[in-house]
């Protein structure tokens, strides 16, 4: 019982300050461990652009970029292949959602680092 009083605490600053994650930290038992970032990669020239394109922009959950409007985002393979599939339907140009797919290679999901 004494262990369970010494986490009130800290669990009602989690809840304050991370709300979402207090219902994952108490249900799972599991810590999640926090890596410092030595080096980030990306391509020489963009993929896309966030603000201009939207065909691609529209599959980003808004939940993967921070406050503004930053970070590493992840695209899936079907995702993609399915807004092809509408645009082609539509008469829409596809080009840069084929040349985003070509990102992926074998992978079926891609990650990009949006600055």
């Amino acid at each position: 019982m004494a262990k369970i009083k010494a986490l009130q605490a800290p669990l009602t600053s989690l809840k304050v300050l991370a709300p979402n994650l207090l219902g994952a930290y108490i249900n799972n038992y599991m810590s999640v461990r926090a890596y410092k970032v030595l080096d980030i990669k990306t391509a020489k020239d963009p993929s896309f652009n966030l603000w201009h394109d939207d065909a691609i922009t529209d599959l980003i959950d808004s939940d993967q970029l921070d406050a503004n409007g930053g970070g590493l985002v992840e695209l899936s393979r079907n995702d993609i292949e399915t807004r092809i599939k509408e645009y082609k339907k539509q008469g829409q140009d596809a080009s840069l959602l084929k040349s985003v797919l070509k990102d992926f290679g074998d992978e079926d999901y891609c990650q990009y680092y949006c600055f």
